[in-house]
């Protein structure tokens, strides 16, 4: 199956390259979302936990860009 290798091949090349503040960061944000998500009764409150690793990922995919190709 070409899907799983594909995301296999994108992990492995992915992670070699994240920093482990980031890797932290998503180790805290996907597993708290994914099952808050699949949990039926969703309250907005079981989410809040998982703002500050979102924060993070968002702070640093930010500080990686390079704003001098934006054209104003």
């Amino acid at each position: 199956m070409k899907v799983p290798v594909f995301w296999r091949a994108a992990i492995q090349s992915s992670a070699k390259s994240l920093d482990e503040g980031f890797k932290f960061a998503l180790a805290w944000f996907l597993p708290v979302f994914v099952i808050f998500s699949l949990i039926s009764g969703k309250q907005i409150q079981y989410l809040l936990p998982i703002y500050p690793a979102l924060s993070f990922l968002i702070a640093s995919r930010l500080l990686s860009y390079d704003f001098s190709l934006c054209q104003y």
